[in-house]
């Protein structure tokens, strides 16, 4: 087939199955790398053209990535990023230096995609998936911009994802908690042992997980791989300073280990979890330096103050105070409402919307007492989105008040902004799918 233009080459990748909005496969041994080494096989193994950072983490990862990316830019590199899921358009995931894929070049790489996918399905396989054709897209673009360094996001998981086909300089993985459990496991150890599959031979990895039974399995799994492996609260820590952003003054962090301190870093991404991202990242940029890597000193201040992810924290609006934060799981609910109890506002309004594979009565339970009033919703963008009117009877159940259901989220988002007053601050949260629609809305009525 011939893709020719930007809209056959979104409506070729949309006919494809898409785990990220129908959920994943009960039967996860249908997920096999074997069909993604053969679709970059016959593109010409693109992947190998260019080093690569490889991250995965239950939260954190794409905060991590950023930050490596941005410092790795800032000291005069050509960086590829590579993160998931995006929130409006799909070009946001696939990234050089900060500038996203643009449609032209989206067109070609598809069309190459495609011809190999057919090549694919001629050799018996099943269709490459939706999360496998961009990730080729992603490599393929890299290799034909000729980046020097990649930082590749994982989509879920590790061991079957379909960026698990790397062998990078560095192997990343940031946090552990229970999230996607019917797919990973319902143990923190059982998802370990999933992140851990990123874990390459004789290749470093750099570990943010404190647990001793999940870092334990990340610790074996290293040892087994003979991986060199540094851990965030042993081999070494982080030091934060919180910034206030009605003053206006940024975060700061710094990185100390047994060889010495770095110096203070400003930060433009809130909330204290930040800092452990970004000792991840500042650690595995020393090993990147240790491979080789040249970074100057003025690059990490640089990269890290310039590091920005949207919907991450994201201030849309002031007077009220306007976020958005694509909090999806219990952990990441809990440090934003570690930031919210920070803020000195009047009121503190919650819109949720949120995905029915998600620990949604743990989630909710975090809120309860934690905000004054709560407007449950439903995204648009996705079938996996959990019924707003069962949401309110949990919180109920679950001793919340103050709630009510607005069916649409971009009308409930206008009308909690009318209602809002000056002091109060106003937080869409709950999923990304939520967060991407609340930000394509602001940005086109603004």
């Amino acid at each position: 087939m011939q893709i020719e233009t930007y809209e056959q080459a979104v409506a070729y990748w949309n006919s494809r199955i898409n785990y990220e909005k129908i959920g994943m496969p009960q039967d996860m041994g249908l997920l096999k790398l074997d069909r993604m080494h053969l679709l970059l096989y016959l593109l010409g193994k693109p992947h190998e053209w260019f080093e690569i950072v490889h991250i995965t983490g239950t939260k954190g990862k794409g905060s991590t990535a950023t930050m490596i990316a941005s410092v790795l830019q800032e000291a005069g590199y050509r960086v590829g990023l590579y993160t998931s899921p995006h929130l409006v358009y799909v070009e946001e995931r696939i990234q050089i230096n900060g500038v996203p894929i643009d449609r032209q070049e989206m067109t070609k790489c598809m069309n190459l995609v495609a011809q190999a996918c057919q090549q694919v399905e001629a050799q018996g396989e099943a269709q490459p998936t939706f999360f496998e054709i961009i990730t080729a897209i992603g490599m393929l673009h890299f290799q034909r911009e000729k980046v020097n360094l990649a930082v590749l996001e994982v989509g879920m998981g590790g061991r079957f994802d379909a960026t698990n086909v790397v062998t990078p300089l560095v192997s990343v993985i940031t946090s552990i908690s229970l999230d996607h459990v019917d797919h990973l496991g319902h143990t923190v150890e059982a998802i370990a042992f999933e992140k851990a599959g990123i874990i390459k031979e004789g290749r470093p990895v750099v570990s943010g997980v404190r647990d001793q039974g999940p870092a334990d399995v990340i610790k074996e799994r290293a040892a087994s791989l003979h991986a060199p492996h540094r851990q965030l609260g042993v081999h070494f820590d982080r030091h934060w300073k919180p910034g206030d952003m009605q003053l206006g003054t940024l975060p700061q962090v710094q990185w100390t280990s047994t060889a010495g301190d770095s110096p203070w870093y400003e930060l433009n991404l809130w909330g204290k979890h930040q800092a452990n991202n970004a000792a991840i990242a500042l650690d595995t940029l020393k090993i990147l330096e240790k491979e080789g890597v040249k970074i100057e000193s003025d690059a990490y201040h640089r990269g890290l103050k310039h590091a920005v992810i949207p919907g991450r924290l994201e201030v849309l609006g002031r007077s009220p105070w306007l976020i958005v934060d694509a909090a999806h799981n219990v952990d990441s609910i809990q440090m934003l409402l570690d930031w919210l109890n920070r803020q000195p506002t009047r009121q503190r309004i919650i819109l949720f919307a949120v995905s029915k594979d998600k620990l949604i009565r743990e989630m909710l339970a975090q809120l309860v007492g934690n905000c004054d009033s709560i407007v449950f919703t439903r995204y648009s963008s996705s079938s996996r989105g959990a019924d707003p009117q069962q949401l309110y009877a949990l919180w109920k159940d679950l001793g919340g008040t103050g709630g009510e259901v607005i069916e649409h989220a971009t009308k409930a988002w206008d009308y909690l902004v009318q209602q809002a007053r000056q002091a109060d601050l106003l937080c869409a949260t709950g999923s990304v799918f939520l967060v991407g629609e609340i930000r394509d809305h602001v940005r086109r009525v603004m």
